[in-house]
């Protein structure tokens, strides 16, 4: 017995010593451990890896790039960063049981963030987020004075028009500098680069024209108009202020003659691509190069059903219609016209009677494609599409009381508009009822919305990559 006790003990006291060995055999060792990006990202940077067996390399940060050449390269890269902080990551090469970490740090550039004075209705922002105008409106002796303006964001100077009496909202505004203003009354002028006051052309027979977006050169023109004869309002495109009225459906969605019409809202930087919708339905159309309209999603994304309700007095057979729908919203396009936001419309029957649900949903222009995202957070079972990006974010807002909370999907991730603002921009918004309203150029420039008293007004604000 005391024999087996002594090889016991030795054979327990061996396995131990044994694991300090392999221990002091791995190793690690690298040609560089640290390095620093520049908020471009333009930098590639190569480390050797020496390692006693087969090795990886794992990280979490999101904004760098790790790639594996051969058995002992890794090739390091960063994307660019708009944020006004500097980033900081880590990368751990393991290797059995040693490790070793290379440190990673990425420069930071400025970020422009304002909040717009509230004295606007509404505030465009240019496709390439040079400008954002508006209209300030005073009160002195009961009578408004309305003056519209243009706001250079990287200078934060203000060009104010003449002031007038006449009630008008602002229309859209160029990267050039040219603001379309839209009376009240039911007619549109706009200013040019030098602060010329001019008609915009109104075509024969037409009334109650309205310009809803320019593109980035000033160039083009996109609304809509009231055919005097017909009683339709009709979608319009300007070229140099010579307007031509666009195809537009004559029937809704539901097959029945269309009563008021289509009107055009908004526009690519190059004005290529436009956007809008039938006023009966509010069913989501666009049209490219001026060609003949079509729905978003097309017919695959237009579903006719049939809904049973149970009635007091029996059964009710309800026709309804799920289809893609815009309002009234000239942001919804991201600026190369690649994608738009959309809201799907969806009728359930519930109680005893039709009920909507709206999910934000995003389109391909090249593709046709549309994607709806159902699967909405925190609970949520409504949200409407805002705007959208030229990299495929879908900005989007979900009603929450008499407010909405703002989010941003991309590539099936959905995060909340304040953790994509830190993010990307390394900007903190701690506002949950924020949501981004308009992407300009590349997402160099970002106008958003925050929801204030309850719903009852809102804050615009505007961040934006300072130039050098």
């Amino acid at each position: 017995m005391r024999n087996i006790l002594k090889i016991a003990l030795a054979l327990a006291l061996a396995i131990p010593l044994s694991g300090c060995e392999d221990d002091t055999s791995d190793y690690i060792k690298l040609s560089m451990s640290s390095f620093t990006f520049s908020p471009e990202g333009e930098e590639e940077y190569t480390v050797t890896v020496d390692a006693s067996g087969t090795w990886k390399a794992t990280y979490t940060s999101t904004w760098i790039t790790v790639e594996q050449d051969d058995s002992n390269t890794l090739r390091i890269g960063a994307t660019p960063t708009r944020s006004n902080r500097m980033r900081k990551a880590q990368i751990s090469v393991t290797s059995g049981y040693a490790e070793e970490i290379i440190e990673v740090t990425q420069l930071r550039t400025n970020v422009i963030f304002n909040i717009l004075e509230q004295h606007s209705q509404e505030f465009i922002m240019s496709p390439y987020g040079k400008y954002v105008c508006g209209v300030k409106v005073t009160l002195e002796n009961q009578v408004y004075y309305y003056t519209p303006y243009i706001l250079e964001i990287q200078t934060g100077e203000i060009t104010e028009m003449e002031t007038v009496t006449e009630m008008y909202d602002a229309g859209a505004v160029s990267d050039t500098g040219v603001m379309a203003v839209t009376y009240w009354e039911g007619s549109a002028k706009y200013y040019t680069a030098e602060g010329e006051k001019r008609d915009v052309t109104i075509p024969e027979g037409f009334s109650n024209v309205v310009v809803h977006a320019i593109s980035s050169d000033g160039t083009i023109f996109v609304g809509y108009g009231r055919n005097q004869e017909e009683g339709l309002y009709m979608p319009i495109k300007w070229t140099d202020n010579q307007p031509e009225i666009l195809s537009m459906p004559l029937t809704d969605t539901y097959g029945r003659a269309v009563q008021t019409g289509t009107m055009a809202r908004g526009c690519s930087a190059d004005g290529s691509i436009i956007y809008g919708s039938c006023w009966d339905d509010f069913a989501a159309v666009y049209w490219k190069d001026s060609g003949s309209w079509q729905y978003v999603g097309g017919g695959d994304a237009i579903n006719q059903h049939t809904l049973i309700i149970e009635g007091y007095n029996g059964l009710v057979y309800i026709d309804v219609v799920d289809l893609a729908i815009t309002t009234a919203e000239n942001t919804m396009m991201s600026t190369s016209g690649r994608y738009m936001a959309v809201t799907y419309q969806v009728n359930v029957a519930e109680n005893r009677e039709v009920v909507f649900y709206h999910y934000p949903a995003i389109l391909d222009t090249e593709t046709g494609v549309l994607e709806i995202i159902r699967d909405l957070p925190d609970g949520f079972r409504s949200g409407w599409g805002r705007t959208a990006s030229d990299h495929g974010h879908l900005s989007f807002a979900c009603p929450h009381s008499t407010t909405y909370y703002g989010y941003v999907y991309d590539g099936g991730i959905t995060r909340s508009t304040t953790d994509y603002l830190d993010q990307e921009f390394g900007f903190m918004l701690q506002d949950p009822q924020a949501y981004i309203i308009r992407y300009a150029g590349e997402g160099e420039s970002i106008m958003g919305g925050t929801y204030i008293y309850e719903g009852s007004l809102m804050d615009y604000w505007y961040l934006s990559e300072a130039e050098d």
